[in-house]
This record gives structure tokens, sequence and C-alpha cells, in this order.
């Protein structure tokens, strides 16, 4: 299993969302965004998580 973060600079003016994203062996591999500079306690109600294969590029949809 690995795990990859990044900051994105997307959601409304002003926020910027944490990505964390974990790669695991055999299974869909999983990204989960979060407001950056929120407490553990804010974390449990403010993350999603998607996994692979649900993601699509936004050029595609627009």
């Amino acid at each position: 299993m690995t795990t990859n973060s990044t900051a994105l600079d997307i959601v409304s003016p002003g926020q910027v969302l944490h990505a964390v994203t974990v790669e695991r062996d055999g299974e869909p591999d999983e990204c989960t965004l979060y407001p950056r500079g929120t407490s553990r306690l804010e974390r449990m109600s403010t993350w999603i998580t998607a996994a692979e294969g649900s993601f699509v590029d936004p050029r595609t949809v627009r």
C-alpha cells in the first residue's frame, strides 16, 4: 500500500483541499479529499473518498 498526498486549490474561493491517494495492491486505489487546515475532529465530517474507476476527467464532461 502506498500513500501520496497533494494539495488542490479548488472547491470555493479561498478554500484549499488536501488530497490523499492510497494505492492498494489487488484493489482499486482510493483518493480522499478534505479541507486543508481542519482538525482531526472536523475532518471526520468533512471528507469524501472515491475509489479508482469513479473519477472522470473534467475536460470530458464540460
